[in-house]
């Protein structure tokens, strides 16, 4: 069937299907799983409960995106007329139609990348999701950029994006909730601002409606703007542009 191709490619591109979605059950980003005829991919680490049930609970929308509809098939048709006789009797009805997929999933015939129309956004982007982190160690960050890995300051390279790519969310954390600071986004070794996420007297925030578009090449840097701040953590999540 289609859709077990579709899912078998978004296995193949580092998607993990879970099968069923069971509450109690922990998920991380890019996990797939299958609830109410329809197919979910996680964008944000949790535990199943009620409330994030895809797509019946209240909160769900946070933890989840649609990923495959599953939608009614046609109807078959009607069975052909008994043969002639005194009474002849009707025949029987055809058979009910195989279920249909919506038509806006694709796979890139150049990468083999699988890709969706995003219906919020308007623009085609891929199923996996790029995530880079950066913070600093220390309890008084004031206006400083952000590290990577190795410890080296996003000022003086950054992270490098492979591939056009659009921001869809961003989150942030620090380790006290009464300090207010601003995660900036950057890029290019620049001090123009891009986007942004506030923190303001509590541990953490997110925004997962973001729709800032970058090209290959680019190089994403976030600046911490405030003063004695205890170790700021910010996480980017982008998906690639299509």
């Amino acid at each position: 069937m289609l859709r077990d191709t579709i899912i078998q490619n978004a296995i193949d591109s580092g998607l993990v299907w879970r099968g069923p979605w069971n509450d109690g059950s922990c998920y991380v980003v890019n996990d797939l799983v299958q609830n109410a005829g329809n197919v979910y991919i996680c964008k944000q680490d949790h535990c199943g409960d009620p409330t994030n049930e895809p797509p019946i609970g209240v909160d769900w929308a946070t933890y989840w995106d649609l990923f495959i509809t599953g939608t009614a098939g046609t109807s078959g048709s009607s069975g052909t007329s008994g043969s002639s006789g005194s009474s002849g009797t009707s025949g029987s009805s055809g058979s009910s139609g195989t279920s249909g997929l919506t038509p806006n999933i694709y796979i890139d015939s150049t990468s083999g990348d699988l890709y969706y129309t995003d219906p919020i956004r308007a623009k085609n982007l891929g199923a996996a999701i790029i995530q880079q982190d950066a913070g600093r160690n220390s309890s008084t960050v004031t206006n400083q950029y952000l590290r990577s890995e190795g410890d080296t300051p996003w000022n003086l390279n950054g992270f490098v994006l492979p591939w056009n790519a659009t921001l869809i969310s961003m989150a942030m954390s620090e380790n006290a909730n009464n300090q207010t600071w601003i995660a900036e986004v950057r890029k290019n070794g620049t001090n123009t601002l891009i986007d942004s996420l506030t923190i303001n007297n509590q541990f953490s925030n997110y925004d997962d409606s973001k729709n800032i578009d970058f090209n290959a090449g680019d190089r994403i840097q976030i600046y911490c703007s405030g003063s004695f701040i205890k170790y700021p953590h910010v996480t980017l999540f982008f998906r690639r542009r299509f």
